[in-house]
């Protein structure tokens, strides 16, 4: 092997490793900037990784780029509503208003032929498109009385009309805003 050819297999490798290291580095500050855009009484109930967004590829097998799902919970209490049969409603705070966001590689999509299936939930919104990563978001609800809830669902007419992921309606009012502005200064310092 020529000493040329080493050189060329040399920078060729610092080249995939600062590709994968920026890859490995993006997801987690993406995540600590919008972290740090939240309100203060907003936070961090969960990060996952290997996800898509939700509703995305939906009755597909899907076999492309996966990312980070950062689960952010806010102060509102979200109520289920149930009944038993054809009793009187009942409201409980089983549940606080959230923010689903998903951080993407930059080479991710959805596949068109989601978009065709009738039976496919409410889309999370694109926010941030860029050089390091695709961002998406949607108002939802997460849990904070799981026994209870499982309780409930189980036996009884339950809905959850006061949802954020039914309404969109979040306490915090400019987090499309706060979300595009954090990451552009990730992108462009």
């Amino acid at each position: 092997m020529s000493f040329r050819t080493l050189r060329l297999l040399a920078a060729l490798s610092a080249l995939l490793a600062s590709v994968a290291g920026a890859q490995e580095e993006g997801p987690r500050a993406e995540v600590a900037a919008i972290e740090a855009a939240a309100p203060p009484a907003w936070h961090a109930a969960r990060v996952e990784q290997g996800t898509i967004p939700s509703g995305h590829h939906w009755g597909e097998r899907y076999g492309g780029p996966r990312g980070t799902l950062l689960v952010l919970v806010g102060p509102t209490d979200v109520f289920l509503n149930w009944s038993e049969r054809g009793g009187p409603w009942h409201r409980e705070a089983l549940a606080k208003e959230s923010l689903h966001i998903w951080v993407m590689p930059p080479s991710y999509r959805d596949s068109f032929w989601s978009f065709l299936n009738i039976h496919r939930p409410a889309q999370p919104e694109l926010v941030f498109k860029g050089e390091r990563s695709r961002v998406y978001a949607r108002a939802s609800h997460e849990a904070v009385d799981t026994p209870r809830l499982q309780e409930l669902l189980g036996q009884y007419a339950t809905a959850w009309p006061d949802s954020p992921h039914e309404t969109g309606a979040l306490s915090w009012r400019t987090w499309r805003q706060d979300l595009t502005l954090a990451l552009e200064q990730l992108a462009h310092p």
